[in-house]
């Protein structure tokens, strides 16, 4: 994984029994960061779904604090990106469709 931001890192595993991928993103700052997600050789029909965690959430509870984003295909998602706020993350599990 690479990014023009230092504070954001992230990774990306395969999951053969599922044929889905899976990526984490976070950003290590206090200052909000926007994320484009492109991934070298990926279909962009691949199915997108986001969850997105809420790092300054009232509750320690990670249920209450897990936002999900709408479905989207990873090519209008690329374009689009994500926002991660101070200390937040974000999870991506994308698969075929």
């Amino acid at each position: 994984m690479e990014s023009s931001d230092g504070a954001v890192h992230g990774f990306a595993t395969r999951d053969e029994t599922y044929d889905t991928l899976n990526m984490l993103l976070w950003n290590y700052s206090a200052t909000p960061a926007h994320a484009r997600v492109k991934i070298e050789g990926a279909a962009d029909n691949l199915m997108v779904h986001p969850l997105v965690m809420d790092a300054a959430g009232p509750s320690d509870d990670e249920n209450a604090r897990l936002r999900p984003l709408a479905p989207a295909r990873l090519g209008d998602f690329s374009k689009r990106g994500v926002d991660l706020e101070p200390w937040g993350m974000a999870f991506f599990s994308l698969e075929k469709r």
